[in-house]
């Protein structure tokens, strides 16, 4: 029997919907994220209702890793990137032993472009990701990324450093003849708030202006004095929807503050 345009739409809602529900199952629960702190705030608006944009919380050897990051596009096909990356997370982190946390991400950028270059194909998907990677030791804490930023803040000194990710992503196009993901370590005891970002935030444009949202509008937000992390974060969204004003969304927005 020759399906209606009805049936056919309900049933690509229903698939939808879904696959919504598989990807949200997937994402780490407010549980997993107490284990580091109690003081946290997650902003994770998908441009469609599949997002490109995921995060990710492991614990090994009683240090824990946190991760953020944006695939290419949004939707379902982006959507299909981010169940590969979190798989891969998952198989590098959690299975595998490394000194320096970049090269985790090292060897997540080779089995990336392993999973899409096929030694019998000339070209192959130019597909990536952006991530940014923290490890939260005892004494330390420890970040390395691939096209994002992680800003660090003191609340009581007012302190605030932006560490850069490398300028290439996770997979794509590989130029370099040799990737190498810098980590940086600084002590716990320097600052107390970390927050990780994708670029559909700072590349948000407002109702109106025809003006990006920008980092130097997120740092300022985030030198608003607030009790909690929870609260600024909740502040941030709040003002980021005023900035919207109905303007169209560009792309998944995420970001993720939490007291260290």
């Amino acid at each position: 029997m020759e399906l209606s345009s009805t049936d056919i739409k309900n049933e690509l809602s229903g698939s939808l919907e879904y696959a919504v529900s598989i990807q949200k199952g997937l994402l780490p629960k407010d549980r997993h994220f107490k284990k580091l702190t109690n003081d946290y705030k997650l902003i994770f608006i998908p441009h469609s209702k599949l997002s490109g944009d995921f995060y990710w919380i492991g614990t090994k050897n009683n240090n824990h890793y946190i991760a953020l990051a944006d695939c290419t596009g949004h939707g379902i096909p982006a959507s299909l990137l981010t169940v590969m990356g979190i798989s891969l997370l998952n198989y590098i982190i959690l299975g595998k032993e490394y000194t320096e946390l970049g090269d985790y991400l090292k060897e997540l950028d080779k089995k990336w472009i392993e999973t899409f270059h096929h030694e019998q194909e000339v070209n192959f998907n130019n597909d990536w990701m952006e991530i940014s990677l923290i490890k939260l030791t005892q004494d330390e804490i420890e970040i390395c990324g691939a096209r994002q930023k992680v800003i660090l803040y003191n609340s009581s000194t007012n302190a605030i450093k932006i560490i850069e990710g490398e300028k290439y992503p996770i997979g794509g196009w590989q130029l370099e003849s040799n990737r190498t993901f810098k980590t940086t370590k600084i002590p716990r005891d320097k600052y107390n708030e970390c927050y990780l970002f994708t670029d559909g935030l700072t590349d948000q444009f407002g109702s109106g202006n025809n003006k990006k949202f920008g980092i130097h509008r997120l740092l300022k937000l985030i030198q608003t004095p607030f009790s909690t992390v929870s609260d600024k974060v909740e502040f941030i969204l709040e003002y980021l929807n005023n900035w919207k004003d109905g303007q169209e969304q560009v792309d998944d927005i995420s970001l993720i503050g939490i007291k260290i």
